[in-house]
């Protein structure tokens, strides 16, 4: 009976020991799924920049040429990579831009700014003007 008794409990601690290693398996298996699935590389896509032109005396500014530059001296040469209009809300939206810091400013106003755009990352800026541009801009 004794002996009956060692090899049932032999065969309930391999019984247990199989059902913890199995566990510990799945375990791994997840685990390192996990790891290869965040190893791999994201799809790159351009960055989107959208732009809201504000004035403190009119609210948005409506069908306002803005011009997007890559320095602040291109953007005062009149060398501008991107020129888009407003819409009747005041945005503007730039698409396809490559990574890198962008200035931006109006047909009509002397105020301007700058941003860093990102892959895979739509950004929102708001333009506030308050000086009218002189004659000859």
């Amino acid at each position: 009976m004794l002996q009956t008794f060692r090899t049932f409990a032999g065969y309930f601690n391999f019984l247990e020991m199989k059902r913890i290693a199995l566990k510990i398996c799945a375990l791994l298996m997840v685990s390192f799924s996990t790891l290869f699935v965040s190893c791999t590389k994201e799809v790159q896509t351009p960055g989107m920049l959208t732009i809201r032109v504000i004035s403190s005396q009119y609210g948005a500014v409506a069908w306002e040429n803005v011009h997007l530059a890559t320095s602040v001296a291109n953007l005062q040469a009149h060398a501008y990579l991107q020129t888009a209009m407003t819409s009747d809300s005041g945005y503007v939206k730039f698409d396809s831009l490559a990574p890198g810091m962008y200035w931006y400013g109006t047909e009509h106003w002397d105020d301007y700014g700058a941003v860093d755009v990102y892959y895979n990352i739509d950004t929102h800026v708001v333009l506030w003007v308050n000086t009218p541009a002189g004659p000859g801009k």
